[in-house]
């Protein structure tokens, strides 16, 4: 899919991360893992089971990545030590391309050689 848009670098977006409520059982082999996760979960730690969306944004736009059966002791324990983060990233990144190049062909239908030259023109002008 292309347009008329020029492509998003990944470093123009915004990334973050939340965890989510898994509708999941606790499905890890070891007891003392699960007696871990129950007694965190009780605790009110939520990353302890859970899903991770990681979010790409620019400019309210917005791609997502998910990744379910999650367990960690915190968000920043999931950032720098799962070894999920930057995929993740990547795979939320290309989702808002997605959804950049989608909106942007729903709009070329509205674009003229005159819209553009008359927006170069004030853009000169406002500059």
């Amino acid at each position: 899919m292309t347009s008329f848009i020029r492509a998003l670098e990944p470093g123009e977006a915004k990334y973050d991360c939340e965890c989510q409520e898994e509708d999941m059982s606790i499905d890890v082999d070891d007891e003392q893992t699960r007696k871990w996760i129950r007694d965190e979960l009780a605790a009110g730690n939520t990353w302890a089971w859970c899903v991770v969306r990681v979010r790409a944004s620019w400019n309210g736009f917005v791609g997502e990545a998910y990744l379910g059966g999650c367990s960690y002791k915190s968000k920043e324990d999931f950032v720098e030590d799962a070894g999920y983060w930057e995929d993740m990233c990547m795979e939320a990144f290309n989702d808002l391309l997605t959804a950049l190049e989608t909106t942007a062909q729903r709009l070329e239908p509205l674009v003229s050689r005159e819209s553009v030259d008359a927006w170069i023109v004030a853009q000169v002008q406002d500059g």
